[in-house]
């Protein structure tokens, strides 16, 4: 379900300062009874659809079936039962800010949009099966930290954006640590439970699909023994689809995140151009200046930029402005 709201960033982001209109992921609108999940065994569908953005589950029909990898969806809120009975609850026992619903997922995974993107956040947190393992240690996974709680152990999941196979434009990957025993301090050791935002601006300018990879210290001769899971809810977004017209497809505009000036080449003659948020407002007008514009003074988000040409068409492009 999409619901429009200004975003403002709490983290450590290229964004933070920007209030940015997105586009939001939260589940909320999938039916589900009381403490339930949907895993896809019912083979109903094989994916997840939250607006732009597609969930894919992988549910094997062999052995009386079974989630293989990808997404589930759940309201399940059991925060205390440690088994693999469990795997479908988010340990805060609920989805973020309280809401009932959230997305778990299982494996080394990926999830798309359906058309290019950009990925602001979300919300992520461990599940009571991992959470519960990594704390207390069971038949398959070692408690973290060891006897003396100064083992070094960690388990974390890293994100990288990809557009049309390659790596994203701009992009670098994004490592969360779900649990972290590395600090000389083992007061400062942790295991996430509550909801955390997880910054992932830098996985691109431009996203179709988003791999992410587990790795933890705690591995054995079939990988990781750390229960592979993590819950992941309110997922931000912008969707970029039908910004950019088709007309002056010989219009080059750089660079592209902008800090100071942005340079136009074209073969039509600039008349005006102007600067507005993506929901449409004017912000900046100026007439052309040597094919170029001046937006040191813009902060840091997400614009469009419209172009009016001597003849009287116009061309509408994405900027991302970022000192």
């Amino acid at each position: 379900m999409k619901h429009l709201f200004t975003a403002l960033f709490l983290s450590a982001s290229i964004f933070s300062s920007a209030q940015t209109l997105g586009l939001v992921a939260d589940f909320d609108d999938l039916p589900l009874s009381a403490n339930s999940f949907w895993n896809g065994s019912d083979l109903s569908a094989n994916s997840i659809v939250q607006g732009e953005l597609i969930f894919p589950t992988n549910w094997d029909t062999s052995f009386g079936g079974y989630l293989a990898s990808g997404f589930a969806y759940s309201n399940m809120t059991d925060s205390v039962t440690s088994s693999f009975a469990n795997i479908y609850s988010a340990k805060p026992a609920s989805g973020y800010n309280g809401s009932s619903n959230y997305a778990i997922t299982y494996g080394d995974w990926f999830f798309e949009t359906s058309s290019e993107a950009f990925l602001n956040s979300a919300r992520i947190t461990n599940s009571t099966f991992a959470f519960n393992s990594m704390r207390d240690g069971d038949n398959f996974a070692k408690k973290f930290g060891g006897p003396t709680g100064n083992d070094p152990d960690f388990f974390s999941v890293t994100f990288a954006g990809y557009l049309n196979g390659q790596p994203a434009p701009n992009g670098n990957p994004v490592t969360f640590y779900l649990a972290d025993f590395r600090f000389e301090d083992n007061s400062l050791d942790y295991i996430v439970r509550d909801w955390r935002l997880v910054d992932l601006s830098p996985l691109g300018t431009y996203v179709d699909s988003i791999t992410y990879t587990f790795a933890s210290s705690d591995n054995g001769d079939f990988g990781i023994n750390t229960p592979t899971y993590f819950c992941i809810d309110q997922v931000i977004y912008n969707d970029f689809t039908g910004i950019e017209n088709a007309e002056w497809v010989d219009l080059e505009m750089f660079p592209n995140p902008a800090s100071s000036f942005v340079q136009f080449n074209t073969k039509g003659t600039i008349k005006q151009i102007e600067i507005l948020t993506l929901d449409g407002k004017s912000i900046e007008t100026s007439m052309n200046t040597l094919n170029s514009t001046d937006v040191s003074a813009v902060e840091n988000g997400f614009y469009l930029i419209r172009l009016t040409f001597a003849d009287g068409q116009t061309a509408t492009r994405k900027l991302i402005v970022k000192h």
